[in-house]
């Protein structure tokens, strides 16, 4: 799995050499570009929730955040 491909949905990047830097995707009220992603070791780090890893964790941590978000919405349409 390549890492870039994996957070690219979530993600509007920026090239900062050899790196991609934009906000947090796992992070609410995200306002700095936190979020670094280096395409040449295949892991990501975010400077702000200190996340960092493998593309199969990220993919772990932002399918948390989906479900997260959603059981939120359907508790505030009861």
């Amino acid at each position: 799995m390549n890492i870039v491909d994996i957070t690219l949905p979530y993600v509007k990047f920026k090239k900062s050499g050899n790196y991609l830097v934009g906000k947090c995707p796992l992070n609410d009220n995200e306002v700095n570009d936190s979020f670094v992603v280096s395409p040449l070791r295949n892991i990501f780090y975010c400077f702000t929730c200190k996340a960092a890893s493998t593309p199969e964790d990220f993919i772990k941590r932002i399918d948390m955040v989906i479900n997260s978000k959603k059981l939120k919405n359907d508790l505030i349409k009861e």
